[in-house]
């Protein structure tokens, strides 16, 4: 995969794993952010969990077929996908990268996947949905307002999005310890030392005063539009918003 890193002219970096990405993000973003990004609740003893969980699962080979033909689609809620992975919803993604949500679901239309929009997104749903190339599904939180949750779920109906992925893993704000140590808390609480961190990080503020000109068309978006929701999914996160809990990846007993 090329990512693009960089200064006032960005180039290209080939990143041939998940963690020369991490490690990509780490240099170029300010503390505050990649901690953001990358941190889960409380010490973070999930999120490892996760991780661990995650390595120990393992395919089972089959020698002696026929590879000529490798098909990897799969349906779900609907929507025929490439392959069985999606883009998850991630909260603010526009810290990380200007209007991070439409680069990223522009970019899993190109993959033949679907894109999670968070409801905690940094750009609006319209502007995601103009501008995404493939399936578009809405992360709904269901807040104490019902009107207010209603009317993000009009707004995802009138854009086209397939399906509702339900987050149940937020009864409570959690305490992620990254995030206070950095002072990014309501109300933030940011320093010196946080606001030393952010000009040692030139690409990141540059990146920011520039952001790129939308390239989305109407047209997308109303054609969308005229698609009805598929399904709704339930999903929680172990990890990002819960600590001390099994990882996700882990069968539990009945």
């Amino acid at each position: 995969m090329n990512v693009t890193w960089g200064r006032s002219r960005p180039s290209p970096v080939r990143a041939l794993t998940i963690e020369d990405l991490r490690r990509g993000a780490r240099r170029h973003l300010p503390r505050i952010i990649f901690d953001y990004a990358d941190g889960g609740a409380g010490d973070e003893i999930t999120v490892r969990r996760n991780r661990e969980a995650f390595e120990r699962l393992a395919f089972r080979p089959r020698a002696l077929v026929d590879v000529s033909n490798r098909d990897l689609t799969v349906t779900v809620l609907g929507d025929r996908l490439a392959s069985p992975v999606l883009v998850a919803p991630t909260g603010m993604a526009g810290l990380c990268w200007p209007r991070g949500e439409v680069e990223a679901a522009r970019a899993a239309g190109h993959a033949g996947t679907a894109y999670v929009l968070s409801m905690y997104a940094s750009c609006s749903i319209e502007a995601v949905a103009a501008a995404a190339t493939g399936p578009l599904w809405l992360q709904v939180h269901v807040w104490r307002n019902r009107d207010t949750t209603r009317a993000l779920i009009e707004r995802a109906r009138a854009v086209g999005c397939r399906a509702l992925v339900l987050g149940v893993d937020s009864p409570l704000i959690s305490v992620r310890e990254r995030d206070v140590r950095n002072g990014f808390t309501i109300p933030p609480s940011v320093g010196v030392r946080q606001a030393l961190d952010v000009a040692r990080h030139p690409a990141w503020i540059w990146r920011r005063s520039c952001p790129p000109q939308p390239a989305a068309t109407r047209e997308r978006a109303l054609s969308r539009s005229r698609r009805s929701p598929a399904a709704s999914w339930t999903l929680a996160s172990p990890g990002r918003q819960s600590v001390g809990c099994e990882a996700s990846g882990r069968g539990r007993s009945s």
